[in-house]
């Protein structure tokens, strides 16, 4: 079986909104959906994307994302601190369970921290779920020493 090309990349919340309803209906494709209603990324909800889409807050959230053969199965959301000039909040990572345990959450945190390195800013950390902290404290303790950005977790 072929290999299905993986490309990791940021998004707008414009750019999403492209891509998480459907052309032909205007809905909510499903595996965007809250995970009750059959979605399939736990802590994502539409509702960042478009709440007060019109207002100028593309420079202020961005939606790392991983597609492998051009589906989304990966995404996070980071957004600027309203508190701090220089700091984004990573607010969640979430995978696809079908897709996980392929490297996926490594490559967003990698986008994330490639994004902050970029920009001249620091990353928080969320708090975590139990099992963000089995899963994700590793891998940002691993990373972020290859990135030389500032990286602040918050407590538990």
């Amino acid at each position: 079986m072929k290999e299905k090309p993986i490309r990791v990349t940021v998004l707008t919340r414009k750019e999403l909104d492209d891509v998480i309803y459907s052309k032909s209906t205007g809905d909510l494709k499903k595996r965007f959906r809250p995970s009750e209603e059959g979605g399939v990324f736990k802590y994502f909800y539409a509702r960042d994307v478009w709440v007060n889409i019109n207002r100028d807050l593309d420079k202020e959230i961005f939606f790392p994302v991983v597609k492998e053969g051009g589906k989304i199965v990966a995404i996070a959301k980071i957004q600027k601190s309203p508190y701090e000039e220089n700091l984004f909040w990573a607010n969640y990572i979430c995978v696809d369970p079908k897709y996980q345990g392929r490297g996926h959450a490594t490559r967003l945190v990698r986008e994330i921290l490639q994004f902050a390195k970029d920009h001249g800013v620091a990353i928080k950390n969320s708090f975590y779920t139990k099992e963000g902290e089995l899963k994700m404290k590793k891998i940002w303790a691993r990373l972020v020493p290859e990135y030389g950005v500032e990286f602040r977790e918050d407590a538990i």
